[in-house]
């Protein structure tokens, strides 16, 4: 197997080799959109990060916001996936802002690459990450944390 610098190209052929749409922000990142099974959409950000662009990072980000009734349940259950499931880990990122009713779910892997990779070991990074963060969501949906939201007060 070939090693090579990590570089936005190697992403670019990954995301072309399997028609994926895709845009590219002004740093050159790539993001893409998918729609779950329980119709929630995952946007998938592919970046390079740090000083030398060397650290290859994969960011998943529901769009389903968790209400602040519901944080305690969603940090247990991120712990848990985290605890139990190797990737992506999971977090729920609460604004700093006290006022804040709402917050997003993130799934994030994160692989230094200063010393190179082959493209077969990148395409994995990738595959797993989108596939693992699927799952999340089915399980989520599995065990009903959004359920108490559908509730209403009998009269």
């Amino acid at each position: 197997m070939t090693t090579l610098p990590f570089s936005r190209d190697m992403v670019k052929d990954y995301l072309e080799r399997r028609e994926l749409k895709y845009t590219i922000d002004e740093d050159g990142d790539f993001r893409l959109d998918f729609v779950t099974e329980s119709a929630q959409t995952l946007s998938v950000l592919l970046m390079a990060d740090g000083a030398e662009s060397n650290i290859f990072v994969i960011n998943v980000i529901g769009t389903m916001m968790v209400p602040k009734t519901l944080w305690p349940k969603f940090i247990d259950f991120c712990n848990r996936w985290n605890t139990e499931t190797r990737y992506p880990k999971s977090y729920l990122q609460i604004p700093s802002d006290t006022d804040a009713l709402f917050a997003a779910v993130h799934l994030e892997g994160q692989y230094p690459l200063g010393s190179g990779i082959s493209q077969a070991l990148l395409d994995e990074f990738i595959t797993t990450i989108l596939s693992t963060s699927f799952a999340y969501w089915e399980r989520v949906a599995d065990e009903q944390l959004f359920e108490e939201l559908d509730e209403t007060p009998n009269d």
